[in-house]
């Protein structure tokens, strides 16, 4: 790479899904494209999710840069990426599957399209500043490659999808305390993106305090970066105890927009928290497809890892053993057998907490009990942009919390010019909506993350 004048329309900092549709989205335009990855392969946590588009079709966009997920899968297609249909639904109503990539195929093929429409891609260079002008308009990057150490990039247009703060240990210690988060995405998303664009007064939204994630195999447990799928993902089917042997939070809270009930996992120290579940649900399977695993598979996952797993023919058995780990064994059956009677009477609104649905009682012997830790997907807070995604100034915006303004004047949204966000480096508090699923919300921004960074960089060439 030489480090003499480097020039390009737009820069894209980060090649996840959204950094990978924005480039492509702005070469389409016409501009020049420069992609900068920080690790050593692109696709950012794509190796690691499932793939799949998923919309709620009874919410309100959650941010104001969306368009209709049935343009952007159209979109996928006719550029030559594969969309299967999705295999199976999920249980949540509002919640639907409109189809799927496979994430290896996908970025295979992203790339192909970028190399032949003739942009730049730079692995191992990671972003470090971003620059702006006396006028306050972006105009370059700095950035590092480990050959030709700091480079600089002049250009007027930066996107930024480097996947949010959740592997930033400065952040999530501030975010989240001191609690024990073991990371379950891409060990590159360290916040690159998000504090750039702080050191330029980029505004941010409410929930970076508003975790995603799921039950993942507790200490001892040594978790791998090929272990990140191990989450026991009957987390909300079963019963979650405390050392106390008390149940601690609504398991199944998941329907109203959590994927798990990560907020009150945080809260408690590792090795404080097991999750308790029966032969019915050991033996049933994750989804609905005819090859899918059996929740046992993720509980035996956690066996094979170090995580501590109990097994015990009666509730009463599975006590004494708690007890042995330090968890108040005798409180912990009266727990469970006081859920149980709920679960058979119909009277689970009784039960504090309350559970609000997956009533079913767990008394199916043999019966197990998983130690887990939280495990940290995203937040849901991150940068406020705009309609075209550019990212807002904060000095230059007014508050968007609950107050109506009074007059048009008390409302402001100025950007950051040239600046630019998409994927999960984009915020979306509500719960509610679909954009808080990270693949329709990452296709949806950086396509139009994409066309306005490059609409933009042609305009300033043309000045």
């Amino acid at each position: 790479m030489s480090t003499d004048s480097i020039q390009s329309d737009v820069v894209v900092a980060g090649s996840g899904l959204a950094g990978l549709v924005s480039t492509v989205r702005a070469l389409e335009v016409g501009a020049t494209v420069t992609l900068l990855e920080k690790g050593h392969r692109l696709g950012g946590t794509l190796p690691v999710t499932g793939g799949t588009f998923a919309v709620d079709n009874d919410a309100d966009p959650a941010i104001e840069a969306h368009e209709p997920i049935e343009d952007s899968l159209s979109w996928l297609e006719e550029i030559g990426i594969p969309v299967h249909e999705p295999q199976h639904q999920w249980l949540m109503k509002h919640i639907k599957r409109v189809g799927s990539i496979e994430p290896e195929e996908f970025i295979t093929g992203m790339r192909a399209i970028i190399e032949s429409k003739g942009g730049d891609i730079y692995l191992e260079t990671p972003l470090e500043e971003i620059s702006t002008n006396t006028a306050g308009e972006v105009d370059g990057v700095h950035a590092y490659n480990s050959e030709s150490g700091r480079i600089t990039i002049e250009t007027p247009s930066v996107i930024l999808a480097t996947g949010g703060i959740v592997g930033n240990e400065e952040l999530v210690e501030r975010y989240f305390g001191n609690a024990d988060i073991l990371l379950t995405r891409q060990y590159w998303s360290t916040g690159d993106g998000f504090l750039a664009a702080q050191k330029l007064g980029a505004k941010t939204t409410k929930g970076l305090t508003d975790p995603v994630g799921h039950s993942m195999p507790g200490r001892p447990a040594e978790i791998g970066y090929d272990d990140l799928r191990a989450a026991q993902m009957y987390e909300t089917e079963g019963i979650a105890i405390d050392s106390t042997g008390k149940r601690f939070t609504n398991e199944a809270k998941y329907e109203s927009g959590s994927v798990s009930f990560i907020n009150d996992l945080i809260e408690k120290p590792d090795g404080d928290v097991f999750l308790i579940i029966d032969q019915e649900l050991y033996d049933t399977k994750t989804n609905q497809l005819s090859d899918a695993p059996t929740n046992g598979s993720r509980l035996e996952q956690a066996r094979k890892l170090g995580a501590p797993v109990l097994e015990a023919d009666s509730i009463e058995a599975l006590g004494d053993k708690l007890s042995a780990v330090g968890v108040h064994g005798q409180r912990a059956v009266e727990t469970i057998t006081e859920f149980n009677e709920a679960m058979r009477t119909d009277t689970a609104d009784s039960l504090e907490p309350r559970r609000t649905n997956l009533l079913a009682p767990i008394d199916e012997p043999p019966f197990y009990a998983v130690g887990v830790r939280p495990g940290l997907v995203l937040v849901r807070g991150g940068l406020d942009i705009d309609e075209r995604a550019r990212v807002l100034g904060r000095a230059r915006s007014t508050s968007t919390l609950d107050l109506e303004p009074t007059h048009e004047k008390e409302w402001m949204r100025e950007p950051i010019l040239g600046l630019y966000a998409a994927g999960v480096e984009v915020g979306r508090p509500s719960t509610h909506s679909y954009y808080h699923l990270g693949y329709s919300l990452g296709l949806a921004t950086g396509r139009i993350a994409g066309s306005a960074a490059a609409e933009y960089a042609l305009q300033r060439r043309t000045d």
